[in-house]
């Protein structure tokens, strides 16, 4: 997901939420269940915008830059 999509989903979001905590609180409902719904948004907000950790993959990459031992020493 590009920057600017992740931009626009994150006011899309929040706007939604106010929203629907207005409708919520019209209807008289416990703050808990408002407080709950704004964790959710947080932590969503924040798994969205967390950088992707690097692939650790158990497969063995080998790295053929480097040269051999018996052409790294200088026979004589």
């Amino acid at each position: 997901m590009n920057k600017g999509s992740k931009i626009a989903v994150t006011i899309l979001l929040i706007i939604v939420f106010f929203f629907i905590t207005a409708l919520l609180t019209a209807a008289e409902s416990s703050k808990t269940l408002i407080a709950m719904l704004g964790l959710g948004l947080f932590f969503g907000i924040k798994a969205m915008w967390k950088k992707p950790k690097e692939d650790i993959s158990t497969e063995i990459k080998l790295d053929k830059s480097k040269n051999s031992d018996s052409e790294s020493h200088n026979i004589k």
